[in-house]
């Protein structure tokens, strides 16, 4: 739910790098939008009702079996627990959740940064493609940002997860040196027509348009799983879809009608200076 507010940040960048004009039908379409998506997905990673665990439920459990020390009460969660207590089972619980909660929040608030930083790069990239004279094709782009980001990404890669860790991977055995080059170069490849795609885009399209997009292709993959692979959708998500399928063509419209608006201002200025 919360990555629905990249479109947010993308109006904010593109309204804040002047390239898009702010107004109020824009600002209704992308709140209306985030709404829509915020309910697609509504419920979708909930767990079974069989896997979750109240605690309340777990503490009255406990103190119903005080004084039961056998051996299945002494593992819980992978930890070894004394035989005294049911004190010491709780306080594991309450700091497992403790644990867990505190990931949830780094993880909330990574995937935030990461839905801020998106747009911040697609709007830095339409400058580079509409502003700057070197860069104004998406290849010659390419060229310039391809040594930084691989160097980025070398050196993320290198302190994650390991050189060493890369190179004697069990997979140059089991495929062999050719066959394993190959399968890191595939990806490669399809990460560069990708990324080639998305600059062509951005060159002539806007930033939300590219981004509405993105959310296009999300409700057709819920839409085509929940109609094909009998994926659950309940009343919530399907409101979400009719939403947010309606607000992307009340988008749609409203950039016909400033091309159209565009399209009659160059006309004139061009019959102004005929004149």
């Amino acid at each position: 739910m919360i990555k629905t507010s990249s479109l947010i940040f993308v109006l904010l960048w593109g309204v804040l790098f002047k390239l898009e004009r702010m107004s109020l039908r824009l600002l209704s379409i992308v709140l209306i939008m985030s709404f829509g998506v915020v309910m697609m997905v509504w419920g979708q990673n909930e767990p079974n009702d069989t896997n979750q665990i109240d605690d309340s439920i777990i503490e009255t459990d406990i103190n119903e079996d005080i004084g039961d020390t056998s051996s299945d009460n002494n593992l819980l969660y992978g930890e070894i627990i004394p035989d005294n207590t049911n004190s010491n089972i709780i306080k594991l619980i309450k700091r497992s959740n403790l644990n867990s909660k505190n990931l949830i929040l780094i993880g909330s608030i990574l995937v935030l940064l990461s839905a801020c930083m998106s747009g911040l790069r697609w709007a830095l990239t339409q400058i580079m493609l509409k502003k700057n004279k070197r860069t104004k094709n998406p290849i010659l782009t390419m060229m310039y940002l391809s040594p930084s980001m691989f160097i980025i990404l070398i050196l993320i890669g290198c302190l994650v997860e390991g050189f060493k860790q890369f190179l004697n991977s069990p997979i140059w055995l089991e495929l062999g040196i050719l066959k394993t080059i190959i399968l890191i170069i595939i990806p490669g490849l399809l990460a560069f027509f990708m990324t080639l795609s998305e600059f062509v885009l951005l060159q002539y399209a806007s930033l939300l348009t590219l981004s509405i997009a993105g959310i296009f292709k999300e409700l057709l993959t819920i839409l085509i799983s929940w109609l094909l692979f009998d994926d659950v959708l309940n009343f919530i998500n399907l409101i979400g879809l009719v939403i947010t399928l309606s607000d992307i063509i009340w988008y749609n419209m409203y950039r016909f009608e400033q091309n159209q608006k565009e399209q009659i201002v160059q006309d004139i200025e061009l019959s102004d200076i005929r004149k």
